[in-house]
């Protein structure tokens, strides 16, 4: 006996075809590509995920890579590390350039330092060698 309501198709039961599955399978695979779309349009200006990507920042000034980061609303310390090339140039960052980070993080900054190769005329060894290693300098020969 079947129950019939007031109103209600009597094709309502009736089986899905094949057809109708690839529809749905299309449709679905639509909306995923739009969405995934969007995601690329708006994650690339990160406004969408209230995040900040690092630039690369590597070779650029202190002062400038201080700017740019302040500018994307990040924290900076400024480490310095002895250097033999040219003072006050921004040797790497951590995180390093391409990470997304939350607004506000920190991003840590080391910057380069002159060595200065102290007087090691008439001194010990054990000095000498002391002298050179506050320097960071590892490579020397007496």
């Amino acid at each position: 006996m079947a129950v019939s309501f007031p109103g209600m198709n009597q094709n309502f039961f009736k089986p899905i075809t094949p057809k109708q599955i690839v529809k749905v399978i299309l449709i679905v695979l639509a909306v995923v590509a739009v969405g995934v779309a969007l995601y690329f349009v708006y994650a690339d200006r990160n406004e969408f995920l209230d995040n900040r990507i690092i630039d690369d920042l590597v070779g650029d000034s202190e002062a400038n890579a201080r700017y740019v980061l302040e500018e994307s609303d990040l924290q900076v310390v400024v480490e310095y590390e002895k250097h033999d090339g040219v003072e006050g140039i921004v040797l790497r960052t951590r995180p390093s350039a391409g990470y997304s980070v939350p607004i506000g993080s920190t991003v840590y900054v080391t910057v380069s330092q002159h060595r200065v190769v102290p007087a090691c005329l008439n001194l010990n060894y054990a000095t000498a060698e002391t002298l050179l290693a506050q320097q960071g300098i590892y490579n020397y020969e007496f």
